[in-house]
């Protein structure tokens, strides 16, 4: 285990995840001197952090560094220049370095969209790709390799999110939460459909209420994208489904819609009998997710179906005419390596 002692609580979850990234086979346990007592043991270091009124000073196994805040009083400033200060005392410690450096807990490309966004003409003195690149380089110690990467894939989000009204549109979700089982890791809200069916109806009921509301609410806005998630929505009947579609459809103008999701996520909700339900009212897009393609697996994380289940049911989709077709993996699940993966 590898302890973190701070003298007050802040920050925690940052300097978790930039610890582990160096000591990711480690427990890392972050906690207020004095609240808790835990030890580092082994070969790991114990590090302890230190907030003052205008520095952070860090030591790590008996050798203490420094860093004097630019601006104490603006908290993003303080995390960032804490995260800067940990990461070299890390990487000069372990000799490694992370290729996107201090970036925990965000999007990478958020940041490279940003800038790109401020670059619309008329902007007074706009950021060249270049000056992305050393701004991502030099505040969050990204390599070139992968800052380059973040902006590249921001102008193809810029491209893609070209025609979305920004200032007069919005986007629908719309939230099922019954699944057929609840996995695992699931920290989403999703219920056992076969505990909850006899008050699906009910649920639908309720939900139609809401449609009502929004759409009154949003009258005046324009509707870019529906996205139909949950929990996993197939595990509505094809009948129910057809009742939701066809709320949906008769409450809102789908004339400027660009995309229409439906989350099919789980093998073992796919029907034909469903795909066309989803069909029949314009759905553009669906999920089929594997999570893994590990039988083993997926018997440990509470998703029972099949690998072949999963095959079965892409094929199944394109069948019925259905061409983008997204499939979620999730990397880190109990006893895989990257051989599994």
């Amino acid at each position: 285990m590898l302890a973190v002692r701070l003298n007050k609580p802040q920050f925690e979850y940052d300097i978790h995840s930039i610890v582990k990234a160096f000591y990711p086979a480690e427990t890392v346990k972050v906690f207020e001197e004095g609240t808790k007592d835990f030890e580092s043991d082994g070969d790991n270091p114990s590090i302890a952090i230190w907030f003052e009124e205008r520095a952070i000073r860090v030591n790590l196994s008996g050798t203490e560094h420094e860093a004097v805040l630019s601006r104490p009083e603006e908290r993003p400033v303080v995390k960032n220049e804490l995260k800067q200060l940990l990461y070299r005392v890390l990487s000069a410690y372990t000799g490694k370095e992370l290729p996107w450096g201090t970036l925990t807990g965000i999007r990478p490309t958020k940041i490279a969209m940003q800038f790109l966004e401020e670059n619309a003409p008329g902007t007074q003195n706009p950021m060249t790709e270049a000056d992305i690149l050393s701004y991502m380089q030099e505040t969050y110690y990204c390599s070139e390799e992968k800052a380059l990467l973040a902006i590249d894939i921001a102008k193809r989000e810029k491209r893609i999110l070209a025609d979305i009204h920004y200032e007069k549109g919005y986007s629908l979700y719309i939230g099922i939460p019954f699944c057929p089982t609840t996995c695992l890791y699931c920290s989403f809200t999703s219920f056992p459909i076969f505990s909850w069916k006899d008050r699906v109806g009910e649920y639908l009921t309720a939900l139609e209420k809401e449609i009502d509301f929004v759409r009154e609410a949003c009258q005046d806005k324009i509707l870019d994208s529906v996205y139909i998630g949950g929990g996993t929505p197939t595990t509505l009947e094809p009948e129910e489904l057809r009742r939701l579609l066809s709320k949906v459809r008769a409450s809102f103008d789908f004339s400027q819609v660009k995309e229409f999701t439906v989350e099919a996520g789980r093998a073992d909700s796919i029907t034909r009998d469903k795909l066309r339900a989803l069909k029949e009212f314009g759905v553009t897009r669906i999920s089929v997710n594997p999570q893994t393609m590990n039988q083993e697996t997926l018997n440990i994380i509470g998703r029972r179906h099949t690998v072949g289940q999963v095959e079965e049911a892409f094929r199944l989709a394109r069948e019925e005419g259905f061409t983008n077709i997204n499939m979620d993996l999730i990397l880190g699940l109990p006893g895989e390596t990257k051989e599994h993966v």
